[in-house]
């Protein structure tokens, strides 16, 4: 498993909530990519509620990887609308 510690702030106009509104998956050094895991969190962020204008979240996230895929992944976290919002985050 992979455990992802996230602080996000919301920026938008009216307010969003993190675990509707974003798409996170793990990529793998071999081009795969991996869901989220279904495990009990500490402080999972899809706990957090509906954030408002300059709010901030925090929580984790897990993904279920293969050991082979670890070193040189990445995390995306995406937008769930249909403009170009992906973006990649290395991990240590």
């Amino acid at each position: 498993y992979v455990l992802v510690s996230v602080d996000a702030k919301y920026v938008g106009d009216d307010s969003g909530t993190f675990w509707t509104d974003m798409i996170s998956k793990f990529i793998g050094s071999g081009g795969n990519t991996f869901d989220k895991a279904s495990v009990v969190l500490d402080k999972p962020i899809d706990d957090t509620g509906e954030t408002f204008p300059g709010a901030s979240v925090s929580g984790n996230l897990a993904f279920e990887v293969a050991s082979d895929q670890l070193e040189g992944g990445a995390i995306i976290m995406e937008e769930l609308s249909f403009d170009d919002t992906r973006v990649f985050f290395a991990i240590e």
